[in-house]
Order: structure tokens, then C-alpha cells, then sequence
């Protein structure tokens, strides 16, 4: 086998969130998920012509590195069936199928534990994966089973399986578990009125978000079998705990002891919710199903830790995009340190593919042991791709321009604007891979007045609930927040706020007290850092809130132009931040 160093390999998911990930030497020099190049969120890549797979991610992770798709060494591609291999080498046109592999199937569970260990600063630790639903076992068209849950053993010669579990018929998995209570609430009608039909990938933030509300904390029912050797879930059982809980109306439309999914519509008729989800009921079911998330979490993170005997711990697949149940571990189990691969969905397997490729043409370097990994793995766009969104999309609307070059008097003109009450949208440097934005693509406003938070949602078209999140230095951590950890450079663990901060920045904390900061260092992120601590010369308090650069139901904005665009959409947002220059209303 040849050396592997200076070898590229393209890891491509072909699951949702559809993405591509270029990998070189350990390192993950580019990735970009499909959904923000073509604006179909949650991507699959299903058309009405059959499904493709994301070749603007391809081109894109190419053109950034300036080659061309024939000179990649090695392409994984990894999904949750068992053709993805053949569809990508039937569409790869040009390319040798002999330089496209999978990982074998299935798959989908160990290209998230890659993600994940790969990307982590352990030389030694647990890996557990837990999402909706892993890679499906088929038979003649008919499915056996599907992946629940795995754990690996990440040692410096790889990963060795643990343990690993299924979904048989007539169970749901943990994940399917959230989403049908999700569906039950109907927090995501699809808009034919369908209701069972509930968008599954938007499920977790929102339940997240609403169970904070819930105050009774009433005795959970046993749905969870927790055995020495396996955790279960009847569908039968979750079916009739929401008929009790007056969720549903109407008798079963199937036998469910032979049935996999989780859509209600397949089980039940529910009955039309025609209020905010206001109502104590509703407060209830929802706080119900993030503990059952999140003993189901403990449960699997302690016989991680027994059947490993590791101290360190790497998070991947959905599920753990829920802070909650992360933290949790940190705190209620004898893991010491956790590592939650920021792009924890199905996006992120394209970095897993991508490292198991490297691994399998001989590689063992893994830069991260020594600097830190980042999510911004995005591209930086140019002076002349902001001079053509002015010249363009901004062009003739009277709008105020100022060029910032200098780093120190950037960060001081935007304190002063956000000390003043201003909203700012942020569109500069590498974007962001994964769900969450960490400075590039923001909207950033002072942590006070308390109703902040509202009048951010109300820009993104967001619901009553939905809290946002702080971003401040990782030294002013301790001052500010009682955290199981010292740093979390990618949004993706809670911590509860202080007195001080309840006051001094009441925005950024949720209806329960708790909040999921994002620490910056200078070294990290030099910009961010710089502003924090000049927003905390002017307002004396060195944090900001930091919410995703988006409108209700897209993606992430990308270009500059979409940035733009979110700006225009609507006057409460003051300012926008295009690189080194500043666009603001007059």
C-alpha cells in the first residue's frame, strides 16, 4: 500500500444532510455540507429524476484546494443503505470506481465514531454513537434491522467495536423515541396539513428548547428497557403512553409489532393543535421526552464507560447535538473529559468517511493530539465577492459603506453599535461546518434587555421558545457560568448561569437558568475575542448573544450575497459585517 501522506481523500455523505469533506494527513482541510450551496435544507439529494449525489460539495471541497476530481486519491462514501457505493461511482463520471469505496455496510455508525475520535485531542477514548437511525440491514427489499446504538474503543491503532445494538420490528429507536413525542406536539407541521408528518431533522433543538419550560418533572413512564446487555423501546408502548396523554385520536391505522418508522401518521390520527404550545400539557410532554433522551443517554454512557474502562469520551450522531443529555454525562458519569464532534449529524460522516479513508491507505498521523481541531472548514470569500454584492443586490438602496481594514478599529466600531442595542449579521472568514454558528455567520447583539431574545426570534421567524445562546472569552467563563468543563469552542455543551449573569445578561439565559455558551481564546478566534473584550470596554460586560445567520427554514447562510439578503429582509436587523466592510442603514 502506498504512503499516505499528501494523499487527498473526499469523504461523501449521501444520507441527509448531504455534505463532502476533504482530508490530508489527518487534518480535515475543507468541508461543506449541500444544503448551503443549493438552499434545500436538510438535503438528500432526492429530485424528481431519481436522487443525485451533492456534486456542488465535491466541487466546492476541490476548488478550494485547487484540484481537479481526478487527482483525488480515494473517495468513501458512506450512507444509511447499502447502494451508496454503486450511486456514487454511477455518477462520478470520469473518475476510476476502483478509487470509490464505502466502508462497508453497514456502515453509517462507524464513519460518525471516525468523525469523532479522529477529530478529538484524546489519544485514548470511548466513542459512542447514538442518532435517529443508523445504517439499514435489507433482504430482498425488505428491512431486518437498523443501527440504534454503538460504542468504540479509540486507541492510537484505530477503533475496536465495544458494543453495538439494533432497532427490530416493532421497537423505535431512542432518537425515533424524540421524534415521535416532536410529532405528537407538532412542532413542525409539513404544510399539507398531513399532521404525524412532522420534519424529523428539526425535532431536537425545538423539543430542547420547549422541555426547559416544563416545571412538574413528573415520575417518567417505563418506556426505556434498560437491560445489562440492551436498551429497547416498543413502539406499541410509546403509542399508548400518548393516547393517555390525550395526544392522538383515533385507532391504529396498522399493526405496529411488525412495522419500523416513527411517523405518526402510519399508527395514529392526532388530533389538530390549534394553539402555541403554551398549555401545561403540552410544557409536560415535552419536558417527558427530553429526560427519557436523556436517561437513555446516561444509561449507554455508563456501560460505555464499564465495558471500556476509558476516561474520555467522543459524542457523534444526532442525538448528541441535544446539550442537555451531553452535559449530563459530564456530570453524572465517571468520564472526566467529552469531545462532541460539532458536526454530530449526518453532515459530519463525510469527515468520518474521509478519515477511515485515510486510515485505510496507511495513515496514522492525527494532527489534533497537538492543535486544536476547528469547525471553520468553509471557504473565505474576497474582496471582489463583497464588491459584487455591493455593486449588485445592495446597489442604488442608500445604504451607509465603511471600510474596516484594521482589526482593532473594526472590533471597536462594532462594540459601540452593539453597546447601543444594535443588531449586527456577521458574514466573514471560513463558514461554520455543522448546525451551529460560531461567529462567522451570526447575528450578534448585546445579552440585555431581556426581551433581546424575542426580538431576535421574531427577525429569525423562530417560536416563543427557542432561547440563544451566549458567546464570551473562555477566561470569564467561571465568572459568569457553573459548567462541568472549562471550554466549549463549539456550542455543544450547557452550562447554568450565574446571579451575575442573570442580570447583567438576561437574553442569553433560558426559562430554567441554563444556557450553552460558546468560549473563544485568541488563538481560537482572534476577531471574536477582540470584540468580546472591546464590547466589554464599552458595556462591562465581555459577552455577546451569538444566533445563527438564517431565517426561518433555510439553510446557514454561505456567500455574501445571501448574507446580504437576510440583511435586507428585514429593518430591525442595524448593521451587516461583509468581510472588512460595513453596511448599515442610513
Amino acid at each position: 500500500m502506498e504512503a499516505a501522506e499528501g494523499r487527498l481523500v473526499l469523504g461523501v455523505n449521501l444520507s441527509h444532510d448531504m455534505a463532502c469533506a476533504a482530508v490530508r494527513d489527518g487534518r480535515v482541510e475543507v468541508a461543506v455540507a449541500e444544503e448551503r450551496l443549493n438552499r434545500v435544507k436538510y438535503c438528500t439529494g432526492l429530485t424528481a429524476y431519481g436522487r443525485i449525489v451533492p456534486w456542488r460539495s465535491i466541487r466546492y471541497c476541490c476548488r478550494e484546494l485547487d484540484r481537479d476530481p481526478r487527482e483525488v486519491d480515494l473517495f468513501v462514501v458512506n450512507s444509511c443503505r447499502s447502494n451508496a457505493r454503486r450511486q456514487l461511482q454511477e455518477q462520478l463520471v470520469g473518475i476510476d470506481p476502483a478509487r470509490v469505496v464505502d466502508l462497508g455496510h453497514p456502515g453509517h455508525h462507524l464513519a460518525h465514531a471516525h468523525s469523532a475520535f479522529d477529530c478529538s485531542p484524546f489519544e485514548s477514548a470511548a466513542v459512542l454513537v447514538l442518532d435517529t437511525n443508523g445504517g439499514f440491514v435489507e433482504e430482498r427489499g425488505r428491512l431486518l434491522r437498523k443501527e440504534h446504538y454503538a460504542c468504540y474503543a479509540g486507541s492510537p491503532g484505530g477503533l475496536r467495536e465495544a458494543f453495538k445494538d439494533w432497532v427490530l420490528p416493532g421497537e423505535v429507536s431512542v432518537g425515533e423515541l424524540y421524534c415521535l413525542y416532536s410529532a405528537a406536539l407538532q412542532l413542525t407541521p409539513q404544510p399539507n396539513g398531513a399532521y404525524g408528518r412532522d420534519c424529523a431533522l428539526s425535532a431536537g433543538g425545538k423539543l430542547m428548547g420547549l422541555a426547559a419550560w416544563d416545571r412538574e418533572r413528573r415520575a417518567l413512564p417505563a418506556l426505556l428497557r434498560v437491560e445489562e446487555r440492551r436498551l429497547s423501546i416498543r413502539l406499541a408502548a410509546v403509542l399508548e403512553r400518548l393516547r393517555e396523554l390525550g395526544r392522538v385520536n383515533g385507532e391504529r391505522t396498522a399493526a405496529v409489532d411488525e412495522l419500523f418508522g416513527f411517523q405518526l401518521r402510519h399508527h395514529v390520527a392526532l388530533e389538530r393543535r390549534r394553539d402555541s404550545l403554551r398549555r401545561p400539557e403540552h410544557l409536560r410532554l415535552a419536558g417527558e421526552a427530553q429526560r427519557l433522551l436523556e436517561e437513555a443517554v446516561l444509561a449507554l454512557a455508563r456501560r460505555a464507560h464499564r465495558e471500556t474502562g476509558l476516561t474520555d469520551l467522543c459524542l457523534a450522531g444526532g442525538s448528541f447535538l441535544n446539550v442537555v443529555a451531553s452535559t449530563r454525562i459530564l456530570e453524572e458519569t465517571p468520564f472526566r473529559r467529552v469531545f462532541v464532534q460539532p458536526a454530530a449529524g449526518d453532515a459530519g460522516n463525510a469527515i468520518g468517511a474521509a478519515m477511515w479513508g485515510y486510515r485505510q491507505l496507511g495513515g496514522r498521523r492525527r494532527p489534533y493530539l497537538e492543535l486544536p481541531y476547528s469547525s471553520y472548514l468553509g471557504r473565505t470569500y474576497s474582496a471582489a465577492d463583497v464588491r459584487g454584492v455591493v455593486e449588485g443586490r445592495l446597489a442604488g438602496l442608500g445604504l451607509q459603506l465603511q471600510e474596516l481594514p484594521d482589526e482593532a478599529e473594526r472590533a471597536r466600531a462594532l462594540a459601540e453599535r452593539l453597546a447601543r442595542g444594535q443588531v449586527l449579521a456577521v458574514c466573514r472568514g471560513r463558514s461554520e461546518f455543522g448546525p451551529r454558528a460560531l461567529g462567522h455567520r451570526s447575528f450578534l447583539a448585546a445579552p440585555w434587555p431581556a426581551r433581546m431574545r424575542e426580538r431576535l426570534n421574531q427577525i429569525k421567524g423562530r417560536e416563543w421558545y427557542r432561547p440563544v445562546a451566549p458567546v464570551l472569552p473562555r477566561e470569564e467563563l467561571a465568572r459568569f457560568f457553573e459548567a462541568a468543563w472549562d471550554e466549549s469552542p463549539f456550542m455543544t455543551l450547557a452550562a447554568r448561569a450565574r446571579a451575575e449573569t442573570r442580570e447583567q445578561a438576561p437574553a442569553v439565559c433560558h426559562v430554567d437558568g441554563s444556557a450553552r455558551p460558546q468560549t473563544v481564546t485568541a488563538q481560537q478566534e482572534p476577531f471574536v475575542h477582540r470584540l468580546l473584550l472591546a464590547f466589554g470596554a464599552a458595556s462591562g460586560v465581555p459577552m455577546l448573544v451569538n444566533t445563527s445567520l438564517n431565517l426561518r427554514g433555510q439553510p446557514l447562510v454561505e456567500t455574501p450575497d445571501e448574507a446580504a439578503a437576510v440583511f435586507l429582509a428585514d429593518e430591525r436587523v442595524d448593521a451587516l459585517l461583509l468581510g472588512d466592510l460595513l453596511v448599515s442603514r442610513r
